[in-house]
Order: structure tokens, then sequence, then C-alpha cells
């Protein structure tokens, strides 16, 4: 019910429970599979163990991971996992540049471009494109 559109991201927690409820596009996730729990910069933030997967048709599964060292409200720093068996090393992230002549689609469900977001904003004027 959370999960129409593909691409958007739902999270749910449970603080009692210590459990992190994230939507998911990885396919061959399976149950009892150890992750990494981590931020939006890819920092490890802890440990979980997936308990269930809920496969969805549009391919946004629902995984429950059960956190094994973040507790309560620390888990809503939780923005993502990493199945620890793809990724035993930590991340590194090097920089990037990327030039295209295609649009950028930011919602393929309703065609919703990067530029047609950025001109909204400039009309606006809430903010200043720096080029």
């Amino acid at each position: 019910m959370f999960t129409n559109a593909p691409g958007w991201r739902f999270f749910g927690y449970n603080f009692k429970k210590g459990l992190v409820v994230p939507a998911h596009r990885i396919q061959r996730l399976k149950k009892n599979r150890n992750v990494s729990f981590v931020d939006n910069n890819g920092k490890k933030l802890g440990e979980g163990i997936v308990e269930k997967i809920l496969r969805k048709p549009n391919k946004t599964n629902i995984a429950r991971v059960k956190a094994l060292d973040i507790h309560g409200e620390d888990l809503v720093n939780v923005r993502g996992f990493i199945v620890k068996r793809d990724y035993p090393e930590p991340l590194e992230f090097k920089p990037y540049s990327y030039e295209s002549t295609e649009p950028t689609y930011v919602c393929h469900c309703d065609d919703v471009t990067l530029d047609e977001i950025m001109e909204v904003i400039v009309t606006e004027g809430s903010f200043r494109l720096m080029k």
C-alpha cells in the first residue's frame, strides 16, 4: 500500500522492537541476510538482519530488518542498508562528474524531469542557480 510508485522510498521504524522497515529495489535480497545500516553518505551506523521481505509487483519491495546494535530513536538516522556479503569492505566515495544530453527523470511514474523541478524552483524565486 505504501509503494505504489516504483521509485518511492518509504521507511518505517518500530522503536520498541528495534525494526527498520525500508522499501528497497534489491531483487535478490533474501531473508536472514546480514546487512549494514548506513546514512545518506554511506557511513556505517550499525548492523541488522533481514527478518522478512514483502515482494511487490512493481519491484519496490518492503523489508523488515531487525537492528542488532542501534536502539530507540537512533534508528531514524538509518537511511538505507547494504548487504554485507556484497560489500564486506567500507564504501569509498570518489569525485564523479557527469554531463548528460538526455533529460534526468526524478519520477518515472509521472515523467517529472530534474529540469522541470529546477524551473519551478527558479520561477518561485526560492533558490538561485549557480553555474
